[in-house]
Order: C-alpha cells, then sequence, then structure tokens
C-alpha cells in the first residue's frame, strides 16, 4: 500500500510540466510555510531576466561610481501597487462635505426642496470615503499583479487537480484537503496516517 506522500509524488509525476504540478511541487517542498502568490508565481514559472543582469553588469563595468541593481532584477519585490484615490481627492471631498454640511445647516431652519438633493450627495461622498479609505485613515490600495497572480496559479492548481482526480483521487482528495489558496498559498503538513 502507497504511502500519502508517494501517492502525491506519483500523481505529481504524471503531469511534471503542468503549471499546476509545478506549483504544487513547490508548495509541498515548502509544506506548513505560507508562500505568497507573487513569490510562488515566480518559482513555478521563473522569469528570464539574463538580458538585464548582463546589461546592468556592463553599465557597472563602464562606470566609476556604484550603481545599485535595479528593482525588477529581485522579483519579490511588489511592484505595481495602485492608490484607490490621491490625498488631494479626499482633502476635496471633504471640503465639500464641509459645504454641504454648512448649506444643509442653513436650509434646516427653512424647508427646502434642495435639501433631499444636499442630503443625497452627503450620503455619495460618505460612501466613497468609506470605499476608498481605512478606518484609520489610510488609503487603500490595489495590487493588481498580485491578484492575477494568485488567480493563475488558483486555476492551475484547479485544473490539474480536476485532471488528475480519476487516476489519483486519494492524492487528489489529500492536496485538496491541506492546500488553502488566495494571496497566500499554504499546504499543511501532510501526516501519515
Amino acid at each position: 500500500m502507497k504511502t500519502k506522500a508517494e501517492s502525491i509524488h506519483q500523481m505529481l509525476n504524471a503531469n511534471p510540466h503542468c503549471e499546476g504540478a509545478k506549483a504544487l511541487s513547490v508548495l509541498i517542498e515548502n509544506s506548513g510555510s505560507p508562500i505568497d502568490c507573487i513569490k510562488l508565481n515566480y518559482l513555478t514559472d521563473p522569469p528570464d531576466f539574463s538580458f538585464f543582469e548582463s546589461y546592468i553588469k556592463e553599465i557597472i563595468e563602464e562606470s566609476s561610481v556604484h550603481i545599485e541593481i535595479p528593482a525588477i532584477l529581485n522579483p519579490f519585490i511588489r511592484l505595481g501597487t495602485v492608490l484607490l484615490c490621491d490625498r488631494k481627492t479626499i482633502k476635496d471631498v471633504y471640503k465639500r462635505l464641509n459645504q454641504l454640511i454648512a448649506i444643509k445647516a442653513t436650509l434646516l431652519s427653512n424647508p427646502n426642496p434642495k435639501l433631499e438633493e444636499i442630503e443625497t450627495e452627503i450620503s455619495a461622498l460618505k460612501k466613497y470615503l468609506s470605499e476608498v479609505m481605512r478606518p484609520g485613515g489610510a488609503i487603500k490600495s490595489y495590487h493588481p499583479e498580485q491578484k492575477r497572480a494568485s488567480q493563475r496559479i488558483s486555476v492551475a492548481i484547479s485544473r490539474f487537480l480536476k485532471k488528475a482526480e480519476q487516476e489519483h483521487p486519494t492524492a487528489v482528495a489529500i492536496i485538496r484537503q491541506n492546500l488553502s489558496m488566495g494571496s497566500t498559498f499554504l499546504l499543511k503538513q501532510i501526516e501519515e496516517g
């Protein structure tokens, strides 16, 4: 009778060039440790930076000044963080909110049909602020490369497991039971038993 580890390795060896199998192999090597999806993406399919490395070495050799190697040579640095808005926009929204509150205060003493319009704009501005800011006042950000990497790896693993399910049902069940996917991937330690 095969052990759990043997059945998983047999499943992975059946399609070693599949993206899902590569990702699972990396997760098995690092089982019990969470791996960021960007790092996992680069570990399963490392980009070719040889052109940049030779180019940078050439520049460094020609220059008498010490030049730092750019961040693009380090694939684990998060690139492309996109803020949902800027400080000036937040400042303008608060300024408009204060104006509307002052107008509303003057209109409260006299019934006015514009009051409903002002209430609608105030609630829309408050909703906008809640969507782009965290409770502490920091602006929320979006990481498009992280989302793409997470989706790419999740789909590859799911596709691989679906394909392997007929030939290796126990290995697939073990992986599904111990795998968590998202912005970080984690394969829990698989214990024999």
